[in-house]
């Protein structure tokens, strides 16, 4: 089959509302970072999303809180 040199439409649809997942999923990463799931899926990410642009990097004790509820 011959391959075509256009590219597909795309379309972006907004959301149509945004719902904050609730308190006991807030900040996984940060309270349980042994945690299995994390140290495999999560950690490598984060790490190189911090090596691809440590400019966008803040270290922890400059992040705050934030209450979404």
């Amino acid at each position: 089959m011959p391959q075509s040199s256009e590219a597909p439409e795309m379309a972006a649809v907004p959301a149509k509302a945004f719902y904050p997942a609730e308190a006991s999923h807030q900040q996984v990463y940060t309270l349980h970072p042994n945690n299995p799931y994390i140290v495999f899926n999560d950690a490598p990410k984060v790490a190189r999303l911090q090596q691809l642009f440590p400019e966008l990097y803040w270290p922890k004790s400059q992040v705050g809180e934030v209450d979404l509820h």
